[in-house]
């Protein structure tokens, strides 16, 4: 888990969370949750499998976003990632597809 700062995004609506993975084997989750560290905000959870390269997260920073967490979600046994890198770049707003 990552903490997201509010304090140094304060002057920001939106950020963009660009992780520089790869996933080796296996399945992982990657999202934002609030600090009750079990309730997804915003988006809800992505999921990466083996193959899969890179994912933005994109985050409300008035939502109650608190930490970015990336969790095994392979029912048994374990993954394997490559985490090289994680960008923030601001971001006007986040659109969120109607449904």
């Amino acid at each position: 888990m990552f903490k997201i700062r509010r304090n140094e995004l304060r002057k920001q609506r939106a950020v963009v969370i660009r992780l520089e993975i790869s996933i080796e084997e296996g399945k992982v989750g990657v999202g934002c949750i609030s600090d009750d560290m079990r309730t997804y905000v915003g988006d809800r959870e992505q999921i990466l499998t083996a193959g899969d390269a890179n994912c933005e997260v994109p985050v409300d920073v008035q939502d109650g976003s608190r930490w970015l967490v990336i969790r095994n979600v392979l029912g048994s046994g374990s993954s394997t990632i490559n985490l090289s890198g994680i960008r923030t770049y601001r971001a006007e707003r986040v659109l969120r597809p109607q449904v």
